[in-house]
């Protein structure tokens, strides 16, 4: 039977328990010491966010791509290719400025076999259930369609704007749901930056304009220097500037705009690469793609074998998505500029070799930029002086011009691969080689005697004055793993001139890289060198395994 202990029981207990001993010096040291290190450790943190680093959150898309504000994501049906969309928000409050309807929406796979979309508005849905099971319309495809009725729901959703993928092209009707939303870039920012030493042009900085708060933008002109804008480029003091000259410069700006790489499923109805026409009829002899292991075929055995990228090079911006067409801003077709600075990559194995009598085996690429047609051909066989690669300027080429032209011993062996690129930009052309430059080539895109205070008519308005070719001659050759990509290109104002800014001693100028979406020193003009606060270091969240976008800001 179970003992019970009264009240006295309990009181001799506690009588009859061992004191506790009373805290020695040794404890004392133990919680002084630990207070001390915490202390030291707020004081150093606070210390190292006062004058070395500290972190922000990007608010908005003006340095997009390079940087994201609040946005969404969404994955084109037709090549899977991710990609986002700004999302506007209040500057001071946060508050996201997206317009989202009640509606009826259904979620589920399209029934078309060449479509991926699985999000879909019921034309008919309202903003209730009454019509759930009605039949839905997809919004890529326009296959009609009766989804599951569990499919159906209704949600918060944008469905107003037309979304263009970034590498296929393909267009269609986006339906942004209001839980589709993701923060801005965390970054941090290296403040002692500009106290060990100066600026550098493009530097991304970030610096204080108003009394409460900062922008992050990148760093264009400097003390004393005269900043224009002419066919998407910067000039300094009348000069051109060129990113290449600064590393990593150039290699940040670059977007990619076609990725061969990335089947297709056949909703795009232009595709990526196709050969020239001759006499009404496309030369599919010697030029074939295969959609099965996404790669062109080039018989070009004692001939010449051409295929041309066919999508255009404009300055779209999907991260506008929401801009283009709404509020009287101009819809993304109607905006476009054509883009002359712009670079391919690719690989290219070469089997049998039947050279032509006049122009021997090579494997090639061509650029048109308006008036500036460039060709770099890479001899096949053994490297050498009698057959170099060759970077040149072809027809059209006014009378008078100066000849442009640079050879290098470079070639690519009977039966084996290269990586061949192409580049141009900032008037500025550089051919490589397995990753090596092999070829470079400076011009004047500026015409003689032109005032940029007054500036001619930009190339970037004739659609007509832009290509991009792969070529092969005398082998028969294929090339994968085909990427396409434009320069960034400045715009003097979204809507308007720009005669360009000068400026004085301490003054710097600042552009964000969405030129189109940026508010910066083309409205509000310079930055005092007081308010710079440093320069951004690096991208630290997100970081989850799903979404990885650690990296170093450049």
């Amino acid at each position: 039977m179970k003992s019970e202990k009264g009240p006295q029981d309990d009181e001799e207990s506690a009588l009859t328990a061992p004191a506790r001993p009373p805290l020695t010096m040794h404890d004392y040291a133990w919680w002084r010491e630990n207070l001390e290190a915490l202390t030291v450790a707020i004081i150093l943190a606070l210390i190292i966010r006062h004058f070395t680093v500290e972190a922000f959150e990007i608010p908005t898309g003006s340095m997009a791509d390079t940087l994201y504000g609040l946005h969404a994501w969404l994955e084109c049906p037709n090549c899977s290719r991710e990609f986002n969309v700004a999302l506007q928000s209040d500057g001071a409050t946060g508050e996201i400025k997206v317009r989202y309807e009640k509606k009826l929406v259904y979620e589920g796979e399209c029934p078309n076999p060449s479509c991926t979309l699985r999000l879909h508005t019921v034309a008919r849905g309202g903003g209730d259930l009454r019509s759930k099971g009605d039949e839905v319309t997809c919004q890529a495809c326009r296959t009609p369609f009766r989804g599951n009725l569990d499919g159906y729901r209704l949600d918060d959703v944008n469905d107003k704007a037309d979304a263009r993928c970034p590498n296929c092209h393909f267009v269609y009707r986006a339906a942004l749901l209001r839980s589709n939303l993701t923060g801005g870039h965390k970054i941090l920012v290296n403040k002692f930056a500009y106290s060990a030493g100066t600026p550098k042009r493009w530097d991304v900085i970030v610096f204080g304009f108003d009394q409460w708060k900062n922008y992050i933008k990148r760093l264009i002109g400097l003390p004393g220097e005269t900043i224009q804008v002419w066919d998407g480029d910067v000039y300094v003091d009348g000069r051109i500037v060129r990113k290449s000259d600064h590393p990593f410069a150039q290699d940040t700006l670059w977007t990619r705009i076609s990725d061969s790489d990335l089947a297709e499923s056949g909703l795009q109805k232009t595709p990526a690469w196709a050969a020239p026409r001759e006499g009404g009829l496309p030369a599919t002899k010697r030029s074939q793609w295969n959609s099965t292991v996404l790669r062109w075929s080039l018989n070009a055995a004692q001939d010449q074998a051409v295929i041309e990228y066919q999508r255009g090079f404009d300055n779209y911006y999907n991260y506008n998505l929401l801009s283009y067409g709404r509020h009287g801003h101009p819809t993304f077709r109607e905006k476009a500029e054509q883009v002359g600075d712009k670079k391919v990559a690719f690989t290219a194995r070469v089997g049998a070799v039947a050279p032509r009598p006049d122009s021997g085996s090579w494997v090639g690429a061509e650029i048109r930029d308006g008036e500036f047609t460039f060709q770099l051909r890479v001899p096949v066989g053994a490297p050498s002086g009698g057959s170099p690669a060759v970077l040149e300027r072809v027809a059209p080429v006014p009378v008078g011009a100066e000849p442009l032209r640079v050879t290098a011993p470079a070639a690519i062996a009977v039966g084996t691969e290269a990586r061949i690129e192409l580049e141009n930009a900032d008037d500025r052309v550089i051919a490589r080689l397995d990753g090596e430059e092999i070829l470079r080539l400076d011009y004047t895109s500026l015409p003689d005697g032109a005032n940029l205070a007054n500036p001619p008519l930009s190339p970037s308005q004739d659609h007509g004055a832009h290509h991009l070719r792969l070529l092969a001659c005398g082998v028969q050759a294929e090339l994968s793993s085909i990427q396409v990509y434009r320069d960034q290109f400045y715009i003097p104002f979204a809507e308007g001139p720009w005669r360009g800014i000068t400026l004085g001693p301490g003054e710097y100028f600042a552009m964000g890289d969405n030129a189109p979406s940026s508010s910066d020193g083309r409205y509000w003009g310079s930055i005092p060198e007081k308010n710079l606060m440093g320069r951004a270091l690096l991208v630290f969240w997100p970081a989850w395994p799903t979404n990885f976008q650690w990296k170093f800001i450049r």
